[in-house]
């Protein structure tokens, strides 16, 4: 390729040749093209990670921005169903290196391609602002792709076409998309593992369930509770659970069968979407089972344990099947439930007058009944009783009385459903399944989780006798109010007993002493839990415990100012103990109770274990289950 001649730049004798604006300005724009392609970059991997590795970002829990920007349709590439931030990453890192190996001035390929990705980010900005889901980090990203694109249109113009950008960006488009797609396969498959597992385990538990019914069938009647009423009859919604079959108010299939499946669902949710193919299908080949559906709609605007912002249209949608099922019957209610769900249960009002018309319905009877009282009272009586049941998240299936776990795995509900019409179960009505509580639940999760192997941990503070037969270990942060709430339901539990021993280990929320936390959401955690520690190197386990009490007691007044009316109440002098919290020691001694907890599997805090198996969870609705769990571990045998 031929060189132009350049004609060299005058200069003045005894000073050095003078820079042109453009010289100077190239690196410059090189510059600060890579740092607002960093922050795209940074964004994009911020939510990459959040999906493959749980990462917990500041913002973005459930129900926030970005879980419903995440949740949208927008939010999975289409054919592929990648998460858009992998797209967005490997775009991102692709035109990276073609900035960086045009150094500073785009080719016309390259230029057409910004263009059009500052497009595709207008595009999105749009959506997530007329949504209502303004995600921080998918903005931050877009943010940064616009003023790389100005810079683009600012910078110089290649005079030829260069091919070392193009082939940047697509070898780095290509090696980044297949990591990505590796490690989303990775992610996907070790996820359908979890469910496959889940599925087995649970599958197992109904099949015994049912055989062990039928064994207690020969001695006499199963329950003594009416049978189901008729499946066009409504049942009214302040009949108390207890007196009423478990069942929905609608039905496909014989009230009398062997398989009897009750499924709590939400018109907006993918997962019940899945499910609800599934079963039509099962339905289809199998027309001998029971199916009905519960109403649990996910969005707060009728469900109070619903998540804030998520499963919008969830409430009318689920008033119009009952509205359906209240003017017509049985056979109106599932011809509005498959419509329904054909609409992922989002519809306009007049869709929803001309779907009423078009199954039989006067469309102003229709939608009067529709916003009357009648239809939210039924929505509101099935979230009460799966609240009872302790439901947290749709769908949520019952076979024979039992809830199904695992309905993620391919064709899970099919291949249990089979299994179990291949026992020869007996045919029997709803009145005899009757599913457990929420407070057996959540014993029941407990007893069913794996002994675990604790980390080797010498640092925390114990209460008990070694050889206790009940042993209760806890991680927890000291301005977290439910470490405050679990703590104070335990040490009421072990007062007065002889067969529990009870270890707090520190698990400060804070980056100051704990590299693990992925934030500071509490940046005062530290200085507390330096302080408990503190006070047990200078004054033994008696001096702990009551620093150990004063700071859950007292966490909004904490700070270093308080302390040494603290320090004085524990016996201590303040100065020593100021001076105990400085000590490396002391913080090492912290930092390394935080990585035990770490090691043990902690991913939100409190961490509790007895006698060895994790706590999974013990908030129902803000209501503590704790106290039935310790009780129902005290009655079983000592654990390890």
């Amino acid at each position: 390729m031929a060189t132009r001649d350049r004609q060299p730049s005058p200069t003045v004798p005894g000073h050095p040749p003078a820079q042109t604006a453009g010289q100077w300005a190239r690196p410059i724009l090189l510059v600060l093209g890579v740092v607002f392609l960093a922050t795209c970059v940074g964004m994009s991997l911020l939510l990459v990670l959040e999906h493959l590795a749980g990462l917990s970002l500041p913002g973005c829990g459930a129900g926030s921005p970005c879980a419903q920007a995440a949740a949208s349709v927008w939010g999975k590439v289409p054919v592929i169903n990648w998460p858009t931030s992998f797209l967005g990453l490997a775009h991102f890192l692709a035109v990276s290196a073609a900035w960086l190996t045009a150094r500073g001035r785009p080719p016309p390929a390259l230029r057409m391609v910004v263009r059009l990705g500052a497009l595709l980010s207008l595009g999105f900005v749009v959506i997530m602002v007329r949504g209502g889901y303004t995600c921080p980090y998918c903005l931050a990203a877009h943010l940064g792709n616009f003023a790389f694109w100005v810079l683009v249109e600012l910078s110089g113009r290649a005079r030829v076409v260069l091919f070392r950008p193009a082939a940047a960006f697509c070898t780095t488009f290509v090696l980044a998309s297949a990591i990505l797609g590796l490690a989303d396969h990775r992610w996907r498959r070790a996820a359908r593992a979890e469910a496959e597992q889940q599925m087995q385990a649970s599958g197992e538990a109904i099949l015994a369930a049912a055989q062990r019914g039928e064994e207690a069938a020969d001695d006499g009647p199963a329950a003594t509770v009416p049978t189901t009423a008729p499946a066009d009859t409504a049942t009214a919604p302040d009949e108390a659970p207890a007196a009423r079959s478990f069942t929905g108010r609608y039905r496909l299939g014989p009230e009398e069968s062997p398989i009897r499946i009750v499924i709590f669902s939400d018109y907006t949710c993918v997962g019940c979407h899945i499910i609800e193919l599934e079963t039509e299908a099962l339905f289809e080949r199998q027309p001998t089972i029971s199916v009905s559906v519960k109403q649990w709609p996910g969005d707060r605007a009728c469900n109070p344990y619903g998540t804030e912002g998520k499963h919008l249209n969830a409430c009318a949608a689920a008033r119009a099947a009952e509205t359906a099922g209240l003017l017509g019957g049985n056979d109106a209610f599932w011809k509005m439930h498959f419509w329904l769900f054909k609409k992922n249960g989002r519809f306009t009002e007049q869709e929803l007058r001309a779907a009423a018309q078009e199954f039989g319905h006067d469309p102003d009877e229709f939608e009067r009944v529709w916003q009357s009282d009648a239809t939210l009272e039924l929505v509101l009586a099935d979230i009460e009783e799966g609240f009872g049941l302790g439901l947290r998240s749709t769908p949520t299936i019952f076979i024979n009385g039992m809830e199904f776990k695992g309905w993620s795995a391919p064709l899970a509900l099919t291949r249990v459903v089979e299994k179990l019409i291949e026992a020869n179960l007996p045919v029997r009505t709803a009145a005899h399944d009757r599913p457990m509580t929420a407070v057996e639940s959540y014993v029941a999760d407990w007893r069913n989780a794996r002994v675990r192997e604790l980390p080797a941990q010498d640092r925390g503070w114990t209460q008990g006798p070694a050889d206790a037969g009940l042993k209760i270990v806890v991680w927890g942060d000291y301005q977290q109010p439910n470490t405050a709430l679990a703590d104070g339901i335990i040490r009421e539990f072990v007062s007065g007993r002889s067969d529990t021993r009870y270890t707090f280990h520190v698990y400060p929320l804070s980056t100051a002493c704990n590299p693990a936390a992925k934030e500071d959401t509490h940046p005062l955690a530290c200085r507390a839990a330096l302080a408990a520690y503190a006070a047990g190197t200078l004054g033994g386990p008696d001096a702990y415990w009551k620093m150990h009490d004063w700071l859950l007691r007292n966490q909004p007044q904490f700070s270093d100012d308080a302390l040494p009316a603290a320090a004085t109440a524990a016996g201590l002098d303040p100065a020593a103990l100021l001076a105990a919290m400085e000590d490396p020691e002391t913080l090492a001694a912290v930092t390394a109770d935080a990585a035990a907890g770490q090691q043990a599997g902690l991913q939100n805090s409190p961490l509790m274990f007895i006698n060895h198996k994790v706590i999974p969870r013990w908030l129902h609705g803000g209501q503590p289950m704790l106290r039935a769990i310790l009780d129902a571990a005290a009655q079983s045998e000592p654990g390890p």
